[in-house]
């Protein structure tokens, strides 16, 4: 566990958080379990975070250590969410932590940052992806694989 929990502290170190950013963590899986550790990492850092899983269970583990949640599982829109969670303002970061055959997490996560802040921490599952062209659309600062 301490590689993933290593993986989960570098998104951290290169999102660089800072008091009153918010941030969305996508994936509370076995990487996003010891993302709670990143969920505490960044309200110790005094950030709100915005938790998102397709389990229920993962997403009450998160809420338990502070995060605000979305469940996937019951039908909540994550971008709507992420807006709503941002009082409209858009997130400062979003960490992937989750593993997926979907560009789909990543376009989202494009769509809740805030524009001249963009940036993506990616975990090493989603590299292999074949990313659609623009899918960043009007946000110009990249992505990083942490």
């Amino acid at each position: 566990f301490t590689v993933i929990g290593a993986i989960a502290l570098q998104g951290i170190r290169l999102a660089q958080p800072t008091l009153g950013e918010s941030f969305v963590v996508t994936g509370l899986g076995l990487v996003g379990l010891l993302t709670v550790l990143t969920v505490q990492f960044l309200r110790a850092s005094g950030c709100p975070v915005l938790g998102i899983d397709i389990d229920s269970k993962k997403t009450g583990l998160a809420r338990a250590f502070g995060a605000d949640i979305v469940a996937l599982d019951k039908g909540e829109d994550p971008v709507a969410a992420a807006h709503a969670f941002s009082r409209g303002m858009g997130v400062d970061g979003v960490l992937l932590t989750l593993a997926s055959q979907s560009s789909e997490p990543v376009h989202q996560a494009a769509q809740m940052c805030l524009e001249p802040l963009l940036t993506l921490y990616l975990n090493w599952k989603m590299r292999g992806l074949d990313w659609p062209k623009n899918f960043l659309g009007p946000f110009k600062q990249g992505v990083c694989l942490a």
